[in-house]
């Protein structure tokens, strides 16, 4: 049935676009099909806002047919407004187009295969998918976003923002399954969004050139982010779609100043119920559209923004109204937790997030398109050399005469070059200004820069229409050292792209099912389906189905990581719920364990990362404590505790301190973000006192560069692991640390079999930020031996430029 919808949707999205009076370049480069197709599953999820809105309560079936109706009513009512469309023919045919689409065509089978094949993990789309059951269990708009608990039976509260149009399709996705117990269909919303924004952009593309558009196509797919996120069912693919729909009604749509207007209000319509973010987009919609018709012509341009920003607000503005209704501004990041004071939320989003200095601002915020190589890949360089060679042909033109003219003073074809760079350039300036204003809402989310994809891509792909021109040009020079050189740049870039696939298309979607271990707890449920194998291949997932299988139906748990529970089929307490404000005011660890009693909650998850509900709260200090709580399940790092005394002493105390144990510093260059390989620099040994610091020039390099401080040698170094604390097989143990300075640290352990001189693999323990207001530290956390542990390694991070002393250290065996 999904294909059903994908197909009746698809024609009424072509069937609208051919309402619109499209250029002619346009016409011929494709944008009326690709218009269609990425309008598609905008009309699929607004129908599901529809039926879910106009008809609570109402079965599945009546909804499904409703939606159907709702999507095949609009395209046949279309039908008598249908524009005629004149072409011209587009005289670029060169193979090497095609060549390009077969990698974009290798990317898509990749997305798919990626998307279908592997479960959800991600912590944004385990919530949508959670929403999707909740959803199905009310059939009511009015239960998102969750803010009573009551409602339903998983006790979801999450205080979201964004409008309803994803987890509204979400649902119609689950209501065509007629279940929301596992994500099925759900899985290929985000693929749909991107694959039909990545067919939009090729023919806007297409505008200026076959080789453009192809191009264009493969930035877009292929930037890390961007692929891995609608392959994760995660939501960026939605606004990015939705800048696609602006920029071709924007750049390749003509007609009069109201019919434009019209058209853009719209095409940000549909674009605002996809996310918050998307409100961003009317202010630049409307600066491009007064550009667009040039100081000559300001009068049409004002009428044209007055009637886009009224449809918008007229097709739109109803999330937004609700938002201020509910949370009292139409888009906040910022629920009741967030606010207290002793939590010290804003220390660990600028210092964990590596934004916490001027420098890391303009590097990792305002620039982050070109420093972060993982999320972006080379989209934003090749960006660069399109925004050179569109800024060139703009010399030509005259800078004074497109001013005045707007459009007008340029073809078709460099107009949507020139949109893109309008759009990009507002963005750009936009978060420029708001981070000088101290503000880091733009910032601090690297897919936040996500939604201005598209244009990005379209100026990529004109660098690369570019380059291979000249390459091919100089191919057929007569000069000798011309053709060899232009040969070698061009099997160089061939390699780059191959690897770019593999790395990013094929192995790290892949890499993160490799084996994790052998869990170390107690009994341990056993997956029967590949699926579930996979499930229990992850800690997080892990944990989730030891508790569907050895806790009670009944059970509540304070999730601190509410998204896992989807997978737990039990009740959680969201750790952004208000009732645990008084827990987290506690003084003690004992107050926190009372209230947490009275809540009703007898299991806690924990993480193998920690947040400042974790480490600036009783939390820890309530899970180190072998009197208030028991320790079931460990993953590396990955832990459930059972509220209840698990009537353990400390056995035996080994002091690690620096005074004691000689410990190292190592500092550390990272290769490509923090996922892949790290240089090793050097290592020393720390000095008296525990002391290490870390400080680049002018601040740079805030999130590429860390200090590692290992007990003993570290894992670069070792030839043995005999000068390691030893372990007990199966015991529970208590790590202690003391730690004062500034920075984000993190601290992981490795377990080494015994008589072992091959590599350990180290987890992640724990994580905090030392910051001006909380200088100092005390980390504990409990874990588990594994069945074949002998000895312990210890590595602690400080990320970029930082500061750290370690003043003591203890491991203490529990029994």
């Amino acid at each position: 049935m999904f294909a059903g919808l994908v197909l009746v949707s698809s024609f009424s999205g072509i069937s609208l676009a051919r309402m619109v009076r499209w250029q002619v370049r346009a016409v011929a480069a494709g944008v009326v099909i690709g218009f269609g197709l990425c309008l598609a599953p905008f009309l699929a999820g607004l129908a599901a806002v529809v039926v879910l809105t106009v008809l609570p309560g109402a079965s599945i079936e009546n909804h499904i047919g409703f939606a159907y109706a709702i999507v095949a009513l609009l395209g046949l009512l279309a039908i008598p407004a249908w524009k005629r469309q004149e072409a011209i023919v587009v005289q670029d045919r060169w193979v090497g187009s095609w060549l390009i689409l077969v990698l974009v065509g290798a990317w898509a089978l990749s997305l798919i295969g990626y998307s279908t094949n592997l479960p959800l993990f991600e912590n944004d789309s385990l919530e949508y998918a959670t929403y999707a059951r909740l959803l199905l269990e009310t059939r009511s708009i009015l239960t998102y976003p969750a803010l009573d608990p009551s409602i339903g039976n998983i006790g979801f509260y999450h205080p979201i923002t964004h409008p309803p149009l994803y987890p509204a399709f979400i649902y119609l996705s689950a209501a065509l399954e007629g279940t929301a117990d596992t994500p099925g269909i759900m899985r290929l919303i985000t693929v749909w969004f991107a694959l039909a924004g990545v067919v939009l952009v090729m023919t806007l593309g297409r505008m200026r050139s076959a080789v453009a558009g192809a191009a264009a196509a493969l930035v877009l797919i292929s930037t890390p982010l961007f692929y891995l996120g609608a392959g994760a069912s995660l939501i960026d693919a939605l606004p990015a779609a939705g800048v696609a729909l602006m920029l071709a009604v924007l750049g390749a749509s003509e007609g009069g100043a109201l019919s434009r207007g019209v058209l853009v209000g719209c095409a940000l319509g549909c674009s605002l119920w996809t996310h918050s973010q998307a409100i961003l987009l009317v202010p630049i919609a409307i600066v491009v559209l007064m550009l667009q018709f040039g100081t000559s012509r300001w009068k049409q341009g004002v009428l044209s923004s007055v009637a886009a920003a009224l449809v918008c607000g007229a097709l739109a503005v109803w999330p937004y109204i609700r938002n201020v209704m509910l949370f009292g501004s139409p888009i906040s990041d910022n629920p009741l937790i967030f606010s207290l004071p002793n939590l010290a939320w804003d220390d660990y989003f600028s210092i964990a997030r590596g934004i916490d200095s001027p420098m890391a601002v303009v590097q990792y915020g305002i620039l982050k398109g070109w420093f972060s190589p993982l999320s972006f890949g080379l989209s934003f360089w090749l960006m660069t050399g399109g925004l050179i060679a569109t800024l060139a042909g703009l010399e030509r033109a005259g800078f004074r005469r497109v001013l005045a003219e707007g459009a007008g003073a340029v073809d078709t074809g460099q107009n949507i070059l020139l949109t893109s760079l309008y759009v990009v350039a507002i963005y750009l300036a936009g978060v420029t200004l708001s981070s000088l204003a101290g503000m880091d809402i733009m910032i601090k989310n690297d897919r936040y820069l996500l939604i201005i994809l598209p244009p990005v891509a379209l100026l990529g792909g004109e660098c690369f229409r570019v380059l291979l021109s000249w390459l091919f040009g100089q191919l057929t020079s007569s000069r000798r050292w011309a053709r060899e050189i232009s040969a070698m740049i061009l099997f160089a870039l061939t390699c780059v792209l191959t690897v770019n696939y593999l790395l990013f298309g094929l192995y790290l979607p892949w890499s993160r099912f490799g084996s994790y271990g052998v869990p170390a707890g107690s009994q341990q449920p056993s997956g029967e389906s590949q699926e579930r194998r996979l499930l229990a291949a992850n800690p997080n997932t892990q944990a989730m189905l030891w508790l569907e299988a050895f806790t009670p139906a009944d059970t509540v748990v304070l999730a601190m990581r509410p998204a896992d529970m989807y997978y737990s089929g039990r009740r959680m307490l969201s750790f952004v719920d208000p009732e645990l404000v008084p827990f987290y005011k506690a003084i003690s660890a004992d107050e926190a364990a009372a209230e947490l009693r009275r809540l009703g909650v007898s299991y806690i998850q924990a993480p193998d990362y920690y947040i400042p509900t974790m480490y600036n709260s009783q939390l820890q200090s309530l899970l180190a404590a072998p009197d208030l709580a028991t320790l079931v399940f460990d993953d590396q790092g990955v832990q459930l505790y059972r509220l209840t005394d698990s009537e353990k002493l400390v056995v035996s105390t080994v002091d690690l301190s620096p005074d004691t144990r000689q410990w190292y510093s190592a500092p550390q260059a990272i290769l490509l973000g923090r996922h892949l390989s790290a240089a090793v620099v050097d290592e020393r040994p720390l000095p008296a006192g525990g002391a290490s610091s870390m400080a680049m020039p002018l601040g740079i390099l805030n999130r590429d560069v860390t200090t590692v401080l290992s007990l003993g040698h570290g894992l670069a170094y070792r030839e043995s692991y005999d000068d390691l604390p030893t372990l007990e097989a199966d015991a529970e143990y208590r790590l202690s640390m003391w730690f004062s300075g500034r920075g984000y640290v993190r601290v992981f352990v490795y377990q080494v079999p015994e008589n072992s001189s091959g590599n350990a693999r180290p987890y992640r323990l724990g994580e905090f930020v030392l910051s001006d207001t909380k200088p100092d530290f005390s980390f504990e956390r409990r874990f588990l031996a594994s069945p074949t542990s002998g000895r312990l390694g210890i590595e602690v991070q400080h990320v970029g430029n930082s500061t750290l002393t370690l003043t003591e250290a203890s491991l203490e065996q529990l029994e």
